[in-house]
This record gives structure tokens, sequence and C-alpha cells, in this order.
């Protein structure tokens, strides 16, 4: 169960529910990734939108979306938090995971 407060509803939840592709096994600065949450469904099947934040400070960088892939290019070195907010066909919200990804 993921939700926020009372606007709680049921996922199923994949053992990564979004995937970061790289070119390679480090992430370099510049250049575009690939995050992937079609792993990420409603135990009913409800549609689901997306929104994603990259910059670690819980305010999403993107509009809300049905597509499940997303990409970003980061422009500084570092540890940068990765949060995936998905919202059900009721318009209730829930975080739902948080990645690390390291830049170089």
């Amino acid at each position: 169960v993921v939700g926020i407060a009372a606007l709680t509803f049921f996922l199923t939840m994949a053992p990564d529910n979004f995937v970061i592709k790289a070119a390679g096994d480090k992430v370099k600065v510049g250049e575009q990734v690939t995050f992937d949450a079609t792993r990420l469904t409603t135990v009913d099947k409800r549609d689901l939108e997306y929104r994603w934040d990259f910059t670690g400070d819980g305010k999403p960088d993107t509009e809300w979306s049905k597509g499940t892939l997303v990409q970003h290019k980061f422009a500084k070195a570092g540890k940068h938090k990765v949060t995936l907010f998905v919202r059900d066909n009721r318009w209730r919200t829930s975080a739902t995971e948080i990645k690390t990804v390291e830049v170089q």
C-alpha cells in the first residue's frame, strides 16, 4: 500500500517500481538518461499518470503524463535523488519510490 494521508490506493509493487536506463554502468553529466515506470500498475488496472522530481526537492519537474518513460539530463556531478509520483484516474496522488542516481 502506498499513499499520502487518507488518499491511498493499491499498487502492484515490482522489485523496482522504476528503472534507470543509461548508456553504461555510470551516468555522466549531460548524458540523456531514460527513467521507466512501466512495471508500476494498480491492482485493479486503473489508468495511472506519472510525474518526476529530478532535483530531490520534493517538487515535481515534469507535468502529469500517462507516459511511463521520461528522459532527463543531469547538469552537475554528484548524487541526485529522483522521485516518481503517481496518481490514479480518481486523482489520488502517491509518491512511490525514490532512487539515488550517481552522476560523474
